[in-house]
């Protein structure tokens, strides 16, 4: 395999905490960072932007920003804010709001297309049939996405190469995407997506920050591809 492209999830329940797992990330040299900004206590801050750009400009990596929480309002908020001090990323489920997605998109297009939109779906219990999969991958691409991330969770070696199949008809088509499996069976998929066009992997930093069921760590990727990162 070729040269791998590895994004750590930093999921911190505080700032110094993310500042040191964004300095263990570049130790075990990742490429990219995606800060989960619902799990940052920005409710403390005087001046929540100020602490969100403090975050990104300490990462010293291009960063991704996904707020996974359910509390709309904030996540409008802090994805607005992270947008405006020019994240490389956004992550956007597929089923947010019309109107939410569109504020973003015009806020992204206002900025000077500094961020690029991922649009994400995810299953936890199953993977659809690849007719379904290609479907939502076309519905993302239509509503915006520069980039398509399609995580399901895999019940047997068939879902695995129904995700590869996906990943195949989408670089035959130009679309960017992301794409893995959860779950022990997907395991897998982790790695040799990439090799069916994935952009990138995620990667723990070590067993306790595993932020998906399947999840690899960085250590286990460069074990698994025999140190050619």
């Amino acid at each position: 395999m070729g040269e791998v492209t590895i994004c750590v999830p930093l999921k911190c329940a505080s700032f110094e905490t993310l500042f040191a797992g964004a300095k263990l990330a570049r130790k075990k040299r990742a490429d990219m960072v995606e800060i989960w900004l619902n799990t940052l206590p920005f409710q403390n801050e005087k001046k929540p932007m100020k602490m969100l750009e403090k975050c990104v400009e300490k990462m010293e990596l291009p960063v991704l920003c996904v707020y996974k929480g359910k509390e709309a309002g904030e996540r409008q908020r802090l994805l607005l804010a992270a947008v405006a001090v020019g994240v490389d990323y956004i992550d956007l489920s597929l089923d947010t709001d019309d109107e939410v997605r569109e504020e973003l998109r015009a806020h992204i297009e206002a900025k000077g297309g500094l961020t690029q939109l991922i649009i994400s779906y995810h299953n936890f219990s199953e993977t659809p049939s690849y007719e379904m999969l290609w479907s939502i991958v076309l519905r993302a691409r239509d509503m915006g996405a520069e980039i398509v991330k399609i995580s399901t969770t895999a019940n047997s070696q068939a879902d695995n190469e129904t995700l590869y199949r996906v990943l195949d008809t989408a670089r035959e088509h130009a679309i960017r995407m992301l794409g893995m499996c959860m779950g022990e069976e997907g395991r897998e998929s982790r790695v040799k997506a990439l090799e069916h066009g994935g952009l990138w992997m995620f990667a723990a930093l070590d067993e306790s920050t595993r932020t998906a069921d399947g999840q690899m760590t960085i250590d286990e990727v460069k074990s698994s591809i025999n140190g050619d990162i």
